[in-house]
């Protein structure tokens, strides 16, 4: 046992200036795969993670996590973004040393709440705010969105959407509308867009159906509409 985790440690990856610079890379791309926003606990968890994968010596990873979390933070893809930036622009009000801690920064001031994004999802944010604003999209006829409600009554014992599902499945299936917005918990979402999913089925419509969690998905229809795929959720952590 000793011998083997001798070997293991002699065969530890050297940390260098390039290991550094792969992992801050990683990292990066990483959370704005997995995130729209993030504070500084969010990157040394991430760094941590990809450390250890590196193949670094356990003894240097809290070590290289904190250099890779403070090249991060202070990289160019990454954007500090929230009212936070209204303490620390050039604009800000002058702070008292007696107002600050001993890192610098305001008492004024949660610390490490700092919200940081990258221009890639800024920009991935504006396209869909452009697309929200159009209404050339696709639509589908009156009598599939009736023909989903029915096929779901059907097969659910006899219930019926409400009047508010039903509003709804009736503007996003017919609306033409790029973008569209969900409503809160426990609004009966899954059901809705299940109906929905039916009803693009119905009029030869490609449904790809995403979910944060596996939970959510179960929901959407389990039988092959034409054209109809599902994909994986993913489980965001």
């Amino acid at each position: 046992m000793v011998t083997a985790a001798a070997a293991r440690s002699a065969a530890a990856t050297p940390v260098g200036r390039d290991l550094i610079a792969d992992l801050v890379d990683v990292t990066i791309r990483t959370l704005e795969l997995n995130w729209a926003r993030w504070r500084e606990n969010h990157v040394l968890a991430e760094a941590i993670r990809q450390t250890r994968a590196a193949g670094v010596t356990p003894t240097a990873v809290n070590d290289v996590a904190a250099r890779v979390t403070a090249r991060v933070l202070t990289a160019r893809e990454c954007v500090p973004v929230g009212v936070d930036t209204d303490l620390t622009g050039p604009d800000a009000p002058v702070v008292p040393d007696g107002l600050r801690r001993t890192d610098g920064t305001s008492v004024f001031r949660v610390a490490k709440s700092q919200l940081f994004t990258t221009a890639a999802v800024l920009d991935a944010e504006q396209r869909i705010g452009a697309a929200a604003g159009r209404t050339d999209g696709t639509r589908v006829t009156d009598g599939d969105v009736e023909l989903a409600m029915l096929e779901w009554s059907a097969n659910t014992g006899g219930r019926t959407l409400n009047t508010a599902q039903q509003q709804m499945v009736r503007e996003v299936a017919t609306g033409g509308r790029r973008v569209h917005l969900a409503g809160a918990a426990g609004t009966r979402k899954t059901t809705v867009m299940g109906v929905l999913a039916a009803a693009w089925g119905n009029a030869g419509g490609d449904v790809i159906g995403l979910a944060p969690a596996g939970v959510r998905r179960r929901g959407t229809p389990r039988r092959a509409h034409r054209g109809h795929h599902r994909h994986p959720g993913q489980t965001r952590l």
